[in-house]
């Protein structure tokens, strides 16, 4: 049998199924949502059915990262400050790492972690990594002063 492959709506070309009925097809996914669906036609000109909708997503751009809170070499003073929530924005869901402290951002991208801060330079780093496993990475520094 034929086997037919449909990407967004565009019929590849035919593919020849093994004896086992297996086949393979490699084709370009487009950045965000794809939709694949498949049909055979065996030598007497049978179709089968539309096979169901398959969704991929193909996703290879890294999440924004917006540091709202702190900024780059701010400096932070007196003990009831030490305490610093550090907030921002990414995308919704996505994992946000400070410093190797584990987060999520919320439904609207935003996040927060609350640091404590030592005296003197302290260096923030911020990891996020989307569902994909994109990443972005960005680090800063504070000083606190008691």
């Amino acid at each position: 049998s034929e086997v037919f492959v449909i990407v967004n709506g565009e019929e590849l070309e035919a593919i020849l199924a093994q004896d086992d009925g297996s086949f393979q097809a490699t084709t370009i996914l487009t950045e965000g949502e794809n939709v694949l669906t498949t049909y055979a036609r065996d030598a007497a000109g049978n179709e089968s059915q539309l096979s169901r909708a398959y969704k991929i997503v193909l996703d290879t751009e890294a999440p924004p990262l917006d540091i709202t809170k702190p900024t780059a070499d701010q400096t932070i003073q007196g003990r009831s400050e030490q305490n610093l929530q550090v907030t921002g924005i990414t995308d919704p869901g996505v994992k946000v790492t400070v410093n190797g402290q584990l987060t999520y951002a919320k439904q609207d991208g935003a996040f927060s972690y609350n640091f404590r801060l030592q005296e003197g330079k302290n260096d923030l780093e911020f990891i996020v990594t989307d569902a994909a496993g994109n990443v972005t990475e960005e680090k800063l520094s504070v000083i606190f002063q008691l």
